[in-house]
Parts: structure tokens; C-alpha cells; sequence
């Protein structure tokens, strides 16, 4: 049997030997647009900011499970904590650099050792061709850049799960993992599916079955630890909307009328595809707002709501997110889907706003990365591989963070 530890550990010692942290297969990061650079935050504990990153092992907890949906207890609500986000870590269908870059960037991001859990934000696989693959390595048999993201993600994924945590690493669905009737997905490396790599069952909790016939067609959940809310989504497609239908009623102006105000019964939710996803979001955060042990909330989705890079524009459905996340407040969406690194200024009703949501769009887990243009809304930029550090506690302090440990962005 394949001793992963020890082939992860080989691996990356023949990509890093002789160098204190791999190099960003794309080059020293480069952030513009007004940013806050300071890369003496990060010390030799992996905590930045000033703030004391925890995982949450000395809480004396045990692990559990609230009543509601597929929210899980939190350890302490006043613990400080720290959690790792990143995403698009596949190869393209050329080569395999990017299972390389992949590689490289959780050999830093295991160095945290004190992160709580880790938050994939999409594109796992290639789909399209056999580079990066769920459980095999497909084409990329080469050492160093093999395409089996079960084995690279293993430094992350075997960690021990924080008290009353089900698991150490989240992932989110992105576009190139579930895309079925185009021959990407089950993946065309072994036929795998996503559920051969994540045990949704543990995660989404609400319905017996996460992955129906082998298809995540109901993968969001959500968790809570350390006074947080945590929600990810399964908005991965361009055209996603909460409130497309089958064709609206009499009565009704239309399938957005009809899906956001129409009668909440069984009629609507046949008809509406995606209002199930929705009001199960609304449900979430309006529960939260109740819960004074609630803090911050965070959601997490693949399809971005802003954005000024010109590869996929802004979900169909990002009126309707922005509205619920100015309605209850949500500190923090990150996304991924556009291979690239911007985070906006707090918006608050389509303005800056001190009080607003931040955006962060972080797909810099292995693809090639771009620049993107920038916007009113864009506070900074870059186009290089990175993962996000947030560190949570009276106050939420995050830094990008390149594959060389470099901190380019912080706020």
C-alpha cells in the first residue's frame, strides 16, 4: 500500500531541496491597487496580525452537532482561530505545471500547522482532460507533478479534525468538478467521482444522500466554529440563479417574482430548480443574526459576485447574494472561478461602505494566473499562485500569502 506521508514528503523535498520556501511557479507576487503589504506579519508560528492562531485543541470540547441543517457546534465562541482558504488547483489540458504549483503551495500551507481547517473554493480536477485527477494520477505520472489530488491534498485533509468539527478540509464544488454530461465529469482519468475523495456524508447532513447516483447535486452545507458561521454554496455555472423556473404561474411577473415572493410550497420548489438552495441560505444567515454567540459570517462559492477579470463575469445570481449578504451582514465571501487574486473594498448596497461584505477571489492553488484589470470596487490585485491565512478573534485579520511564504496582500 502507497505510504502517502512518505511520498508527499519525497515530493517535496525533490521540488524545494535547497531552498527555504518553494517559488510561485508564476514569480514573486505583484499587487496593485492600493493594498496593504506587510510581509513581517507572518512569523515562524504561521500566526499574523498580532493575533494568536489556534486551532482550537485545548478547548476541552467534544465534538457535536447542532440540531439545525448541517451546522456543527462550535469548540469555544471566543477562541481566536485560524482557518486556510484557497482554489483552482488543477492542471489546464497541456500540461501538468499545474499539479506541480498545487504541490508546492500545500507544502507551505501544511506548515500552518495551528489552521483549524482548511476551505477549498472550487476546481479541484481538470475535467476536461486526464491532468488532475480525484483518485488517480492520470496522465501526470511524473514525480513531482503526479495528478492525484487525494494524495496531494493528504498534508491537509489527514489532519485531525478541530473539536466539533466532522473534518480538517471543506471543499467546495467548482464548475471542473461536477460538470456531467460533457465528459468531465465522473472524471476521465478513472471514472471517479467527487464523493471517492470527500465524504459529503459528514458534511451535509440535512438529506440522506449528498451525492445522488453519484452526483453532488445538493453539496452546500454549513458549520460553525469559534463564534463564526461558515456557508459554502453550490454556485459553480455562469448562469446560475436562485430564481430561474419552469415557467412562472398566472399571476406572476415572471420567474424571479414568481421564485423570490410566489407561495413557499412544494408547487414552487418544483418549479423554482435552485430556490431550495436559497432559502436554505436565508434560513442560515437569519438564524445567525438570532445567535448573539455569532460574530462573523463567511460564505464560500465558486462563481464570483465581483469581479473585473474578463474570463467569467459575475454570477447571474449575484444580485440576489448581495442582497442577503447586506440584509444579514456577512463579513466575507471568497470565491474562486477566475484565475486570478482581488479582493474588494467592504460594499455595502453596490458602494464602498466600512460596515460592507469584503469579495476575495482566490484561485491562485495551481492554474495559470492573470491580472485582472480592476474596478472601483478593487482594493488589491495579483496574478500569482497564493492561499488566503484568516485569522479569526476580536477582530478578522487576513493575509494572501505567495508559494515562496512571501505575505503580498493583508487587511
Amino acid at each position: 500500500m502507497l505510504d502517502i506521508a512518505r511520498w508527499w514528503r519525497g515530493v517535496y523535498a525533490l521540488l524545494c531541496f535547497g531552498s527555504v520556501g518553494c517559488e510561485s511557479s508564476n514569480g514573486a507576487p505583484t499587487v496593485t491597487s492600493g493594498t496593504t503589504v506587510d510581509a513581517s506579519v507572518a512569523d515562524d508560528s504561521g500566526r499574523s496580525g498580532g493575533e494568536a492562531g489556534t486551532s482550537g485543541g485545548d478547548s476541552g470540547s467534544s465534538p457535536g452537532k447542532d440540531a439545525r441543517s448541517d451546522t456543527f457546534s462550535p469548540f469555544d465562541a471566543s477562541a481566536p482561530f485560524k482557518f486556510l482558504v484557497y482554489g483552482d488547483s488543477r492542471s489546464d489540458g497541456s500540461d501538468c505545471s499545474g499539479n506541480q504549483a498545487h504541490i508546492r503551495l500545500v507544502g507551505q500551507m501544511a506548515k500552518e500547522t495551528d489552521a483549524a481547517f482548511t476551505i477549498h473554493v472550487g476546481d479541484i480536477i481538470t475535467g476536461y482532460a486526464s491532468r488532475t485527477c480525484f483518485t488517480s494520477n492520470g496522465d501526470c505520472t511524473a514525480v513531482g507533478e503526479e495528478g492525484n489530488v487525494k494524495n496531494i491534498i493528504a498534508p491537509l485533509q489527514n489532519r485531525t479534525p478541530a473539536p466539533g468539527l466532522p473534518v480538517s478540509f471543506f471543499p467546495v464544488i467548482g464548475n471542473h468538478d461536477d460538470n456531467r454530461g460533457s465528459g468531465w465529469y465522473p472524471d476521465p482519468c478513472s471514472g471517479a467521482h467527487i464523493c471517492d475523495l470527500f465524504d459529503l456524508t459528514r458534511i451535509v447532513t440535512r438529506t440522506t444522500d449528498p451525492c445522488v447516483a453519484d452526483y453532488p447535486d445538493k453539496a452546500y452545507y454549513s458549520f460553525r466554529h469559534g463564534g463564526a458561521l461558515f456557508v459554502v454554496l453550490h454556485v459553480n455555472n455562469d448562469d446560475f440563479s436562485f430564481f430561474e423556473c419552469n415557467g412562472a404561474p398566472s399571476g406572476f411577473q415572471g420567474c424571479d417574482d414568481y421564485c423570490r415572493n410566489g407561495p413557499h410550497d412544494a408547487n414552487r420548489t418544483d418549479i423554482c430548480y435552485a430556490v431550495h438552495q436559497y432559502d436554505w441560505l436565508e434560513s442560515e444567515l437569519a438564524a445567525a443574526d438570532a445567535d448573539p454567540s455569532v460574530k462573523y459570517k463567511f460564505v464560500f462559492l465558486h462563481a464570483p459576485v465581483y469581479t473585473s477579470f474578463e474570463d467569467h463575469a459575475p454570477v447571474a445570481a449575484a444580485p440576489q447574494l448581495k442582497e442577503l449578504y447586506d440584509q444579514h451582514h456577512v463579513t466575507m465571501q471568497f470565491n474562486g472561478h477566475n484565475h486570478t487574486y482581488e479582493r474588494t473594498f467592504p460594499i455595502r448596497a453596490g458602494a464602498k461602505a466600512a460596515d460592507g461584505t469584503v469579495y476575495v477571489t482566490t484561485s491562485g492553488g495551481g492554474v495559470g494566473m492573470y491580472s485582472p484589470r480592476g474596478d472601483w470596487f478593487t482594493a488589491a490585485s495579483a496574478g500569482s499562485n497564493h492561499y488566503m491565512r484568516v485569522n479569526v478573534g476580536a477582530a478578522v485579520h487576513v493575509d494572501a500569502v505567495g508559494a515562496d511564504a512571501h505575505v503580498f496582500d493583508s487587511f
